[in-house]
């Protein structure tokens, strides 16, 4: 019944495939020539965005939405939330949603001087800390696991979660620097000279949450990462 294998195609290839290579459907200024050619070069970026296409691929693990950016989400005053443009939806890997959140929330970071960015970074952490205590209940209260008891059993879940979420991060960073599909957030920057600086950042981090997320723990350390990199 949640099968998607169409729209989960078009993910494949644009998310996990295309930007780190010299494709045709990439779309970029070409002041960034030189560092999407760094990346196409990146062997071990490549592998690592490989193991994360397999995690997409083969992790069929709960359903998610597939396409979840800041404009496909409706928060209301009340703090009612709803989310739409469900089409991309499938049973893959939990941290999938997660990571591409993360990502489009830090995207718009980097539109954002260093004093305006606070409240994305505590997005970043409200929307882990949610989802593992949320998590973490329906694993006590449902989870059929016989293993579900066992000590270090939830925990290692929510790290492969987690780990998997900065990984997916990094890859939605590079695409909608390089690839088909962009952000506003990016692309209305002003001036052109910081458009193009900030967007060099994008893939920069990228990267790094790509090749580093098996030490990323918690939200706290891919929020360092992502402010150390635009010290350097």
């Amino acid at each position: 019944q949640f099968t998607n294998p169409d729209l989960c195609d078009i993910t494949e290839n644009l998310v996990f495939t295309d930007p780190f290579f010299d494709h045709e459907t990439n779309d970029f200024e070409e002041e960034l020539r030189d560092e999407a050619e760094d990346l196409w070069r990146n062997e071990a970026l490549k592998i690592e965005a490989a193991k994360l296409k397999q995690r997409f691929l083969s992790a069929e693990e709960t359903l998610i939405h597939g396409d979840l950016h800041t404009g496909s989400i409706f928060a209301g005053e009340e703090g009612e939330t709803k989310v739409i443009d469900p089409e991309f939806a499938f049973f893959g890997p939990i941290g999938f949603d997660i990571g591409q959140f993360i990502a489009n929330l830090l995207l718009n970071a980097l539109s954002r001087e260093e004093n305006r960015r606070a409240p994305l970074y505590r997005h970043v952490q409200t929307v882990w800390n949610t989802f593992s205590r949320t998590f973490s209940e329906a694993w006590e209260n449902d989870a059929l696991e016989a293993c579900k008891n066992e000590k270090g059993r939830l925990e290692s879940v929510l790290i492969q979660t987690f780990e998997d979420a900065a990984g997916f991060a990094g890859c939605e960073m590079i695409r909608r620097t390089i690839g088909l599909a962009h952000v506003a957030d990016l692309d209305t920057i002003v001036p052109f000279s910081r458009r193009i600086s900030q967007k060099k950042l994008a893939l920069k981090i990228g990267a790094a949450f790509i090749e580093k997320r098996s030490g990323f723990r918690t939200p706290k350390d891919m929020i360092e990462a992502f402010r150390n990199a635009l010290k350097e």
